[in-house]
């Protein structure tokens, strides 16, 4: 998977434009919102298999489950990243528009590494949010 010439100013606008999307399962949930912005910066559609399949959390999970044999986040994760070709890192070697998993609470999510390769944005139910690069988990090169 590679980068175009211009992915730092497409996911700038990405952002600024989804900056106050609220999270809605199967349209702007945590996967699909950082899918989308794989999809800004490469042209790859890496959730092409779930869009338009679930519309709740229990529909997310089932999909989670039939696409992987579990309801696992990470496992889907894994799954996705390895088909296509993008290589986990350390949190710390997390470069600007990288995948990372994060804890929120008692579940994990995915974000995107902010352009201040600092913060990591996530979908929330009042847009976009930043929480510190330092909750996250793991980390995956686009």
């Amino acid at each position: 998977m590679t980068r175009s010439v211009a992915w730092q100013a497409d996911l700038s606008a990405f952002l600024s434009l989804n900056q106050y999307r609220k999270f809605e399962y199967g349209q702007w949930d945590c996967c699909l919102f950082v899918c989308d912005a794989i999809q800004v910066m490469t042209g790859v559609d890496v959730a092409e298999w779930f869009r338009g399949t679930y519309s709740n959390r229990p529909g997310a999970v089932r999909r989670l489950r039939e696409f992987c044999g579990k309801a696992s986040l990470l496992a889907v994760v894994r799954e996705i990243t390895r088909a296509n070709q993008m290589t986990m890192c350390g949190v710390l070697q997390a470069r600007r528009g990288d995948v990372v998993l994060v804890r929120r609470g008692c579940r994990v999510s995915l974000g995107l590494v902010a352009m201040n390769g600092k913060d990591v944005i996530v979908a929330s139910r009042k847009g976009l949010w930043r929480i510190p690069i330092s909750e996250a988990l793991r980390a995956w090169h686009v």
